[in-house]
């Protein structure tokens, strides 16, 4: 019996596909530093890679972890934590502590994220992010137009 055998490959896992999307590139891999032997994720990728396809992409994988997350905790509990997590932001933002602000920003984005999969309505917030965006690029528009005609 051959005790070297590699593990049969099922799935990209997240080492794998930050190797792939660094194109294999050892120089800069938080993972290298951790080795004691010479890598051998560049086969394993190709492996991968000739068995899978491409790894899925990095976002939507976010895209199904937060739909997990809320779909585990239930929409209401994390309703409740995105009212909590709003106002942590709010004293952030008054306080001015950059680093914290943004690690709750980013908390409030993962919340809403799993709430608008959750409810299907991705689309529809798409379309309204574009319609609140061109309405507010009219209105700078409209304030730089008048502000030249009067000279300013």
């Amino acid at each position: 019996m051959n005790e070297n055998k590699s593990p049969e490959l099922v799935r990209w896992t997240n080492a794998s596909t930050y190797c792939f999307e660094r194109d294999c590139k050892c120089e800069g891999c938080i993972y290298k530093e951790n080795l004691e032997t010479k890598c051998e994720m560049k086969n394993t990728v190709l492996n991968l890679f000739s068995k899978f396809g491409k790894p899925e992409d990095k976002y939507e994988r976010l895209k199904k972890k937060q739909l997990f997350i809320t779909t585990h905790y239930g929409l209401e509990a994390q309703k409740l934590r995105l009212i909590k997590k709003t106002k942590d932001l709010r004293l952030e933002i008054l306080r001015g502590d950059l680093s914290e602000l943004f690690n709750i920003y980013a908390d409030v984005l993962n919340i809403l994220g799993g709430i608008i999969l959750y409810d299907d309505i991705e689309a529809q917030i798409k379309e309204i992010q574009s319609t609140r965006i061109e309405r507010e690029v009219n209105l700078v528009h409209q304030k730089n137009f008048k502000l030249r005609k009067e000279g300013l």
